[in-house]
């Protein structure tokens, strides 16, 4: 013999959810009060406390759509480095696969244009 479902009004859904959750009396107590199945009681202050945690069906498909847009636009900015990277590597000259940079500096007054500890294209080992 199957029982027959019955239907609450989403207003006297709310009112007890409020009495469990603002009194913190238990589910079993306010049911009573409500004449109310206990386990009917549990389910509605269950699936209050996820809506209002944003832990609901629709709540973590919207979070998904944002992950999935953020991880895009950051393989997009990736791409768009990795194609800057590969020009630049074609115009500028590359050793043992480092950039090779030279700064040439003026040599400050006084100073020989011979570098320090060195003579004949050997370097002096200091100790």
């Amino acid at each position: 013999m199957s029982r027959k479902s019955r239907k609450y009004s989403p207003e006297l859904r709310a009112e007890v959810v409020k009495a469990v959750l603002e009194t913190g009396a238990t589910p079993a107590k306010v049911a009573r009060d409500f004449g109310l199945v206990p386990e009917t009681v549990r389910t509605w202050v269950r699936r209050e406390k996820e809506r209002l945690r944003g832990n609901t069906p629709d709540a973590r498909e919207a979070h998904d759509r944002a992950r999935i847009a953020e991880l895009e636009r950051r393989v997009r900015e990736l791409e768009d480095d990795n194609a800057f990277l590969e020009g630049y590597s074609k115009v500028f000259p590359q050793v043992g696969g480092w950039i090779m940079t030279v700064k040439i500096l003026p040599m400050p007054e006084g100073r020989s244009t011979r570098a320090s500890g060195c003579q004949r294209g050997k370097i002096k080992s200091t100790p």
